[in-house]
């Protein structure tokens, strides 16, 4: 008979590469890991119908904001509720928060640009907030938020055994599509997002105009991956994918906890 520990232990489901996830998960069991999540905006949040961030067009660039007030706090100070969508649903701070208080893991926050600021502890790394990738210069200053991350990647490596990294930015999968089909991936209909049905036809519609306005075509990218960020992405990919590099040329681990943005990440992290 198992003990209580194991048979009462929630189970890990690993839906791709089982082997390394469970070499990953067993490796650090029990370990206490630097949690870090980069906050970014991107104007083309903005566009009706491609993002159900926040309860209301208007309120949505707070989503970030806060998402970091819940996760350190316990609410949030710049809106009336918990971060919701229209559909009714709670923001993904709440579960956040859960988990790293159940695990006593403590959260740092890192601001790559923002229409509004939390009311906590927040690193500020950019003043600027991403633009309308549809113009073709959504993040001047990708080059310099890159640097930036790595730094703080070789900083976080040396206090805890393994990073891992969150975000939190309305619309990011939408800039996730552009920069995984700038770096030649088939991404077409692939990247989900906080919409039913994923919106996958306006997506594509809004990143065709994002990848002419900048003069890409699919795998243009790879020839200048943080060019090609700063033309159709969003400011927390620079920023976040500097940390994962920081942090693992210093020897630590890295987990980045999310999904078709932090594929987006992984992406530019591959090609660079």
């Amino acid at each position: 008979m198992q003990p209580e520990s194991v048979r009462t232990r929630p189970p890990i489901l690993f839906a791709a590469a089982p082997a390394r996830g469970r070499a990953f998960a067993e490796k650090w069991r029990g370990a206490r890991p630097k949690f870090a999540c980069v906050l970014g905006h991107t104007d083309i949040c903005m566009v009706s119908g491609l993002s159900s961030a926040g309860v209301s067009e208007e309120l949505r660039p707070l989503t970030p904001a806060a998402d970091a007030e819940v996760v350190d706090l316990g609410q949030a100070l710049c809106l009336p509720v918990l971060p919701s969508n229209p559909l009714g649903a709670p923001g993904p701070a709440g579960i956040t928060r859960a988990a790293l208080r159940l695990a006593d893991i403590q959260a740092s926050f890192f601001g790559a640009g923002l229409r509004v600021w939390p009311a906590t502890a927040c690193v500020r790394l950019a003043d600027d907030p991403g633009g309308d990738v549809r113009l073709g210069r959504a993040v001047p200053r990708a080059h310099h938020l890159f640097e930036l991350g790595l730094k703080i990647g070789k900083e976080l490596a040396q206090e805890a055994p393994y990073v891992v990294l969150g975000e939190s930015v309305p619309g990011g999968t939408t800039t996730a599509l552009a920069v995984l089909l700038a770096l030649g991936f088939a991404a077409e209909g692939r990247v989900s997002g906080s919409m039913p049905g994923n919106a996958h036809v306006l997506k594509g519609q809004v990143v065709a105009a994002a990848l002419d306005a900048a003069g890409l075509a699919r795998g243009d990218g790879r020839r200048d991956p943080l060019g090609a960020v700063a033309a159709i992405g969003d400011p927390m990919q620079p920023a976040l994918a500097g940390m994962a590099l920081g942090a693992v040329s210093a020897g630590c681990d890295v987990l980045l906890a999310g999904g078709s943005q932090m594929l987006a990440v992984a992406a530019l992290v591959e090609a660079l």
